[in-house]
């Protein structure tokens, strides 16, 4: 009597222990066709989870240990959900089965997505990478040396435009004033000195001529050139004072310290900290902000808007390598179009081929079928 209630109760318990989610997938002795998989599976479920705490500890300030731990548990819980959906399309009885598919689908893709997104992340970032800082402190040296000259020149430029528009204007008063059809300040006279005064940022007084005799005029006219000379020369040497400081500006000692320690970053990349090459990066392109930024100011005068335009380029306050690093900014990028096609499309590749031979080893090799 008490073996048949004990038949029984097996009997009973079989429905309920196909209703569990959290069954043991391999309940049964592993074969040696699923010892052979779960070898290669945990080969690449290393490689993955390699990949994602990688590319995490690049993106948050937690340890290498535990970014791995957070790389196994997204594979782990991903193979999990293979299970479940392995279940739900057994032979044998699964209470729920369409529920138990669905949420193994959903969890499958939501854990898969992340370890996913991270791996990608990590094999285009180890493939770009190197070149990409190499670039990076060429082209800022490059631009931290023409920033000075660029800025002079803009200078040089706006002032010589200046004293043409000065010059031509005098030359255009004098001849208005001895201008035999009316002679002495008319209208015409007028109206250019308003130019010039404009052009000086102060009103140009203007003197009387003795008489109106051609050799009085001519006198007067030199007389009026002479002063507005003077004052062109006041305002070229508040301009000339704007450059100098505008160059003690620039080169700081921060300058030349800067410009070394790029020297030595190219020269000696593959032997340089990396630590110490993103501090140099990050320093490097800080100071040229700075630099731009005060230059964006100085060009903001309606005397420099006029006549001449800063020929800078205006580059992203953190290094594009650096901006790599995080997952999330870096995928930002990815999505707005801004990457290496090539390389980008081969990572992709390389990550899913690492992922899904972990799951195709997982789901047909490693969990048992229900011939076995």
């Amino acid at each position: 009597m008490s073996e048949r209630v004990v038949l029984l109760s097996q009997e009973h318990l079989k429905p309920i222990i196909h209703m569990q989610i959290f069954t043991n997938p391999l309940e049964k002795p592993l074969s040696r066709k699923q010892i052979f998989s779960a070898l290669l599976f945990a080969l690449f479920l290393g490689a993955s989870v390699w990949a994602t705490g990688e590319s995490i500890a690049r993106s948050v300030a937690l340890p290498k240990f535990f970014t791995y731990i957070i790389g196994f548990a997204a594979m782990a819980a991903a193979s999990f959900c293979l299970s479940m959906i392995h279940k739900s399309i057994s032979d044998s009885y699964v209470n729920k089965r369409i529920q138990l598919l669905i949420i193994g689908l959903i969890g499958w893709l939501f854990f898969w997505s992340g370890s996913f997104t991270s791996n990608t992340h990590n094999i285009y970032f180890l493939m770009v990478v190197d070149e990409m800082r190499q670039e990076e402190l060429r082209n800022i040296k490059n631009e931290l040396q023409l920033i000075k000259d660029k800025s002079v020149a803009a200078f040089d430029i706006a002032k010589g435009r200046y004293a043409s528009a000065i010059e031509n204007n005098i030359e255009n008063m004098k001849y208005e004033i001895i201008n035999e059809g009316q002679l002495g300040h008319g209208p015409k006279t007028d109206s250019i000195l308003a130019v010039i005064s404009n052009l000086l940022g102060s009103e140009v007084t203007r003197l009387d001529p003795r008489s109106n005799s051609r050799a009085d005029l001519q006198s007067h006219a030199r007389q009026m050139a002479t002063k507005i000379r003077e004052m062109k020369q006041h305002k070229l040497r508040e301009i000339d004072d704007r450059i100098k400081n505008l160059k003690k500006f620039i080169e700081k000692p921060q300058y030349q310290y800067i410009l070394l320690q790029l020297d030595t970053a190219i020269n000696n990349y593959d032997h340089e900290p990396m630590d110490d090459i993103k501090m140099i990066l990050r320093n490097s392109y800080s100071h040229y902000n700075q630099c731009f930024d005060y230059l964006q100011q100085l060009f903001e005068d309606e005397f420099l808007k006029e006549n001449s335009r800063l020929q800078l380029n205006n580059l992203p306050k953190t290094p594009e390598s650096v901006e790599l690093e995080n997952i999330a900014r870096s995928w930002q990028q990815f999505l707005k179009g801004n990457f290496d096609s090539w390389h980008f499309y081969l990572a992709i590749i390389w990550a899913l081929i690492i992922d899904l031979a972990c799951f195709i080893l997982y789901f047909f090799g490693v969990l048992p079928n229900e011939d076995d």
